[in-house]
């Protein structure tokens, strides 16, 4: 399921150094490390959860973000998922690979399996993996707004 947004992240390796700062202040490099970083960090909560312990409760804007596949440009990202450097292609291409890993590993959990986020509170597996595919959306398109303002 995740395997599309891994490869999508890939396909901008060759252009990691590039930024554009009417775009974002970071390169590109910078985004697909955020990207998968958070992918990682969500894959492993959601294993490492005990799924008896998900508790349901509405949330407004983990609801509309998540439907609506859209989040909002100029936020801060939770300390867990700060890069503090890019632009090292070995770097990049070593957490790709571990996203692709524990990605693979998501399918067989239970469906209360769950990660807590800072800001939408506690998501279920499937909301975790949709939160993960509207995330990795969100700079996907960043980055090529960064390409296209850079030609």
């Amino acid at each position: 399921m995740l395997e599309q947004k891994i490869k999508e992240l890939e396909s901008f390796l060759p252009k990691i150094k590039v930024c554009n700062e009417s775009v974002s202040i970071a390169n590109i490099g910078w985004h697909i490390e955020h990207t998968t970083k958070s992918m990682y960090g969500i894959s492993k909560a959601l294993l490492a959860s005990d799924p008896k312990k998900y508790k349901w409760t509405f949330n407004f804007y983990r609801y509309f973000f998540t439907y609506l596949n859209y989040i909002p440009r100029g936020r801060k990202a939770p300390k867990s998922v700060k890069v503090e450097s890019s632009g090292d292609v070995k770097i990049i291409k070593k957490n790709i690979e571990k996203v692709r890993i524990i990605a693979q590993k998501l399918d067989a959990l239970p469906k209360n399996s769950y990660f807590y986020h800072p800001y939408f509170g506690d998501m279920n597996k499937d909301i975790a993996i949709r939160f993960i595919n509207v995330h990795a959306h969100h700079h996907l398109k960043i980055m090529k707004d960064i390409l296209n303002a850079s030609n």
